[in-house]
């Protein structure tokens, strides 16, 4: 669904890759590496900053937005 509505309405003035299952597969690595970016900054704020969980899950989600929103529009819809 996310890949759907990104290409739809996000990023949809651009083309991104002719071949459709690559894009999907670069999209998915994009998320995953997310999902672990997302674990380590959770465990990082809570464990090494000692925040309370919540905070740490509100920061990392921030962030991990952030990557994924700009890893997807430089890496695969970059015209």
């Amino acid at each position: 669904v996310n890949y759907i509505v990104s290409i739809k309405w996000v990023f949809s003035q651009n083309k991104g890759l002719k071949n459709k299952k690559i894009e999907f597969l670069i999209f998915s690595f994009i998320g995953i590496v997310g999902l672990l970016l997302n674990a380590i900054f959770i465990w990082f704020f809570t464990e090494k900053l000692l925040f309370y969980y919540m905070i740490s899950k509100v920061l990392s989600t921030v962030i991990v937005y952030f990557w994924n929103f700009f890893a997807r529009k430089y890496i695969l819809y970059k015209r």
